[in-house]
């Protein structure tokens, strides 16, 4: 959408997890001297929706004596709101720059072709479900993390964007891979699912009773893949500390969420132990 009363500034707003391209002035062709144009990206953000922006450069053509320097010539982004001279990067030449990605909903793109003339750039963009999840995600969009002991022997994990509600519909897989001599280890800090039934009945949110916003975890035997059902768990009901039996190296944690009430989830920590390291 074009910028009434500017040369050439865009604004793009998601449609959720929607993506396009976006180019320098008059591409593929020489860009005139002296313009400068503004690209706003706005992903999604509300009670339901969280998005970030995914933002791969194609081709760079920016004629430029020194890349290092890029003050006549440039494009810069703006990964969150800031003022204009703090940018985060700065690129010029014709060497493709790496994937950026945005710290939350907002990316500004800033294209200025000073007193020169190339092709200028393509890059191409995508608005992505964020999470604030810590861990490797299976795949963009996906609120499925995998935790291997290989990468670190401990950290944190959480709900989506705790301590903020996380939004309701939702599944979530978090996976924890130790090594074959390893046990898990899950420790709760912080818990609180919406479940008002369960909260009128004054009773533990543990298994059968958690029909609405919950997290279930297994234990996994990474030799056979048979899982082990540790419990279902809810309202303000925490699981105690969990640590796998010896050999079963492995831990799943599940959490569902239904189209009602939502609460701020939960957040934990992870660590992977050897139980010779314990004695």
């Amino acid at each position: 959408e074009h910028i009434r009363g500017t040369e050439c500034d865009q604004k793009i707003f998601s449609r959720k997890e929607s993506n396009g391209t976006i180019y320098a002035p008059n591409y593929p062709f020489l860009y005139h001297s002296n313009i400068m144009c503004k690209y706003f990206l706005y992903g999604l953000q509300d009670a339901q929706n969280l998005e970030r922006i995914n933002f791969h450069f194609e081709m760079l053509q920016i004629p430029t004596k020194d890349v290092n320097e890029c003050t006549d010539a440039y494009v810069r982004l703006y990964t969150q709101l800031q003022a204009m001279d703090e940018f985060d990067y700065v690129f010029c030449g014709e060497t493709i720059p790496p994937p950026v990605v945005s710290d939350g909903p907002l990316l500004l793109v800033v294209f200025n072709s000073g007193s020169t003339q190339g092709q200028g750039f393509k890059a191409h963009y995508w608005f992505e479900t964020d999470y604030k999840i810590m861990g490797t995600q299976a795949s963009p969009g996906q609120c499925h993390f995998s935790y291997l002991s290989s990468g670190s022997k401990s950290g944190d994990f959480n709900s989506p964007r705790h301590p903020s509600n996380y939004p309701s519909n939702t599944y979530c897989i978090f996976e924890f891979f130790g090594e074959p001599d390893e046990q898990v280890k899950i420790v709760f800090n912080q818990f609180k699912f919406s479940d008002a039934e369960v909260a009128s009945l004054s009773v533990p949110g543990y298994n059968e009773i958690c029909t609405h916003d919950w997290l279930e975890i297994y234990g996994v035997d990474s030799g056979t893949g048979r899982e082990q059902f540790y419990g279902r768990y809810c309202g303000f009901t925490a699981p105690g500390p969990i640590l796998t039996e010896t050999g079963v190296s492995q831990i799943k944690v599940i959490m569902n969420t239904d189209e009602n009430e939502v609460s701020s989830g939960f957040s934990a920590t992870y660590k992977f132990d050897r139980a010779s390291d314990r004695l």
